[in-house]
């Protein structure tokens, strides 16, 4: 006869809570360092990512002492990161442009189901529930959308066939210019919409 002991998890908040990050954004919105950057322009704030002091690598017990602000600025086409100390958020802060594309996060690929709502074709697909929007993936086109090569912020939307009057396709939507992209063989060349590679819909988690 085996017996079982019980177990007991303790679970503790460890480093700085969502009311730090909370603090951030809101100092973001009235430094004077990112208002020279972003004022006057549509954006949207990604991400706040806290930070281990430097050099320290990953070593275990040690609490995070900066924070990076990823902000996408739409109308200029660009990243802006903003990092600053954790001890002193509204004090001074190193913004830089990156050239780079984050990940979208949930709230913009809902601005982005919003412009195809807007769209003559796909607007009624999707408000009859004939499709419906799913992240796809990869969840960023990045094929150049302007002259000189460059890409303008372009999300992947799949749009799940529910109806068999319909089929899957991926579309782009430019958060740029708010415009929507399709495609030859209903998808980008770095994509696939056939039923088999796009599994059950997203939970949106």
């Amino acid at each position: 006869m085996t017996e079982h002991n019980e177990v007991q998890v303790n679970i503790e908040w460890a480093g700085p809570g969502p009311e730090v990050v909370d603090e951030v954004s809101q100092a973001l919105s009235e430094h004077p360092s990112v208002q020279e950057q972003l004022s006057e322009t549509r954006q949207r704030l990604l991400s706040i990512e806290l930070l281990n002091p430097v050099g320290a690598g990953r070593v275990d017990g040690l609490e995070p002492d900066r924070y990076r602000a990823t902000t996408y600025d739409y109308t200029n086409n660009r990243v802006i990161l903003s990092t600053g100390s954790l001890d002193d958020v509204r004090g001074s802060m190193e913004v830089s442009e990156s050239g780079h594309q984050p990940l979208p996060t949930r709230e913009e690929f809902e601005e982005a189901v919003e412009i195809l709502r807007e769209d003559p074709d796909l607007g009624p697909r999707i408000r009859e529930q004939r499709v419906e929007p799913q992240p796809a993936m990869p969840p960023l086109i990045t094929e150049p959308t302007r002259p000189d090569g460059r890409m303008e912020r372009t999300l992947a939307v799949l749009l799940l066939s529910r109806s068999d009057e319909t089929r899957n396709e991926v579309v782009g939507v430019n958060m740029i210019g708010r415009t929507v992209s399709r495609f030859h063989d209903r998808a980008p060349s770095e994509a696939l919409a056939s039923h088999h590679a796009c599994g059950l819909p997203n939970a949106g988690q």
